[in-house]
């Protein structure tokens, strides 16, 4: 442009805030480069469809989320309680009968929460939205809950459909059962806190 645009300057502002540059003319004729603060950039990476899957993906992962952990809390203060109050052959005789439909409610209701928070997750640091770290914290602890099927669950469920365990044993595993269930509702119940967190970082 020579002599009639000037020097061209750059001017940073040290926020931690990534920043937009913007230029703008003084009275001198230099032009200087600021920065205003970014808002929900995304990466140029990815292509529109992409970066509208990353903005819906929280949505549906604090429902599903939701979803899961309000069928915790219905087992946690209905099922449970009364499952306790249960003579032990009755209770053999109850959870043989129904089990199967239990597992059918929890099994993909689970799997699809966890499915969902995994994914959203991946999208939102693949894609540099904010507060992804609040979706990476629902994902891991999303995990967590899944976990527990596998480390507690699924052994004492089976010892329930078998009556393989005495019916003297029977009130302490219940209430071991209790205990982990109500470990993986707390668990979920920060999960689905980080998951609605992760919202305030989507534009729609």
């Amino acid at each position: 442009m020579g002599n009639a645009m000037g020097k061209e300057a750059v001017e940073w502002n040290t926020v931690s805030a990534p920043r937009i540059p913007t230029l703008r003319r003084i009275s001198s004729g230099t032009m200087f480069r600021r920065c205003g603060p970014a808002k929900n950039i995304p990466n140029p990476l990815y292509g529109e469809p992409m970066n509208l899957f990353a903005e819906v993906m929280p949505f549906l992962a604090a429902a599903g989320l939701a979803l899961f952990v309000g069928a915790l809390l219905t087992e946690a203060m209905v099922l449970v309680p009364m499952w306790r109050t249960l003579p032990p052959q009755e209770f053999f005789t109850l959870h043989a009968a129904h089990a199967h439909r239990l597992y059918t409610f929890f099994a993909p209701l689970t799997a699809g929460a966890t499915l969902l928070a995994v994914v959203a997750a991946i999208l939102s640091v693949l894609t540099n939205r904010p507060l992804s770290p609040a979706s990476v914290v629902a994902a891991a602890l999303a995990l967590v809950m899944l976990s527990t099927y596998f480390l507690y669950f699924q052994r004492a469920n089976a010892s329930f459909a078998q009556a393989s365990i005495t019916p003297e044993a029977l009130p302490a595993e219940l209430a071991r059962w209790a205990s982990w269930h109500w470990f993986r509702t707390a668990v979920g119940l920060v999960a689905l806190a980080s998951a609605l967190l992760a919202l305030r970082g989507t534009s729609l």
